[in-house]
């Protein structure tokens, strides 16, 4: 377990550090009260890392604060933002030389703090840069992310490398701005092609109504789940079915949220699931697509999924910009 004194470090210019008065801690007073089991048998507390830097700490912290009281989740905080690090590299329209979100990103890999972690929270410009810059020092052995936002999942100015066995859970939203002027279908389909066909843990939450910064009632709902989903695909490599399910189950019986929830049942075995009208569970999804493979009739049709992506929404013809600075 990280010690709340590794988050902090006052004397350098990287001050990974939580909230006044409690270095490393998201919040003071936000302790868990209670441990809770783990997937696959796996006991205590799941360490969460929130890389602070585009997350949403400020707006959303009332569901940090939430997450850490859960008794289920231990929640420690990397970086702040606004701090001098906290701008995009060179090679992006507004970069600068380091300090920069890449060096910072190498910083707390090298002093250890994020092979700590159980799974990491990025958001915005630390899904486009942080976890991208820890994937090229860590690879496979990358914790586990939740990554608001999609960032990483772009056409970013520094070609991302994802590594094939990456455990990652992408929530993206129909009205952020990252989308561009893609529709919906566009922009799920754009974000899909970036995940190797060799990789068989991802999935990718799109929620139609869903801000830049995503409303705290659909976060404080879907973040937990998310977060069992990751730390199940790291402990059993098998398809998170519970969490997806419960991730179904809340957002189908919740009348303002609407969307699709694509996961992978293999290396490059996409699961495409839609949730607000007529939401299915895994089992029938699952049962469907045993049942497609086995149809002759059905074979001669190619799916969605089979269908070449015409490179329009493969590669988007710029690199995406940098985002706007929002308060985080």
């Amino acid at each position: 377990m990280m010690s709340p004194s590794s988050m902090l470090l006052p004397s350098s210019p990287w001050d990974f550090g939580g909230s006044a008065g409690r270095a490393g801690t998201m919040f003071p007073g936000a302790v868990p009260q209670s441990p809770t089991g783990s997937p696959c048998g796996r006991g205590g507390f799941a360490q969460v890392v929130i890389v602070a830097p585009g997350a949403g700490t400020t707006t959303n912290k009332a569901v940090y604060v939430g997450l850490n009281r859960s008794g289920e989740f231990s929640v420690e905080v990397l970086g702040k933002s606004r701090a001098p690090y906290d701008c995009y590299p060179e090679g992006w329209s507004s970069g600068r030389p380091a300090p920069n979100l890449v060096s910072f990103a190498d910083e707390g890999v090298r002093r250890g703090l994020v092979d700590q972690c159980d799974c990491l929270i990025v958001g915005s410009r630390g899904g486009q840069v942080v976890l991208p810059a820890i994937w090229r020092r860590r690879g496979n052995a990358s914790p586990p992310a939740v990554v608001i936002n999609g960032g990483c999942a772009m056409n970013l100015p520094c070609r991302t490398r994802w590594p094939p066995q990456a455990i990652n859970f992408l929530l993206i939203g129909g009205k952020d701005y990252f989308r561009g002027k893609a529709s919906i279908q566009e922009y799920i389909t754009r974000t899909k092609t970036w995940v190797p066909s060799s990789n068989g843990t991802t999935a990718i939450l799109c929620v139609d109504q869903m801000q830049h910064m995503p409303q705290a009632p659909l976060l404080s709902m879907v973040l937990p789940l998310m977060i069992r989903a990751v730390l199940h695909w790291k402990a059993c490599r098998t398809p998170p079915a519970a969490a997806i399910d419960a991730l179904l189950s809340g957002l189908g019986g919740h009348a303002g949220w609407s969307g699709r929830l694509l996961y992978t049942a293999g290396p490059g075995q996409w699961r495409d699931i839609p949730f607000g009208t007529k939401t299915q569970s895994v089992a029938q999804v699952e049962s469907s697509a045993e049942t497609d493979v086995g149809s002759s009739a059905l074979s001669k049709h190619s799916s969605e999924d089979a269908k070449p992506i015409p490179r329009a929404l493969a590669v988007p013809s710029a690199p995406m910009s940098p985002a706007p600075m929002s308060p985080a």
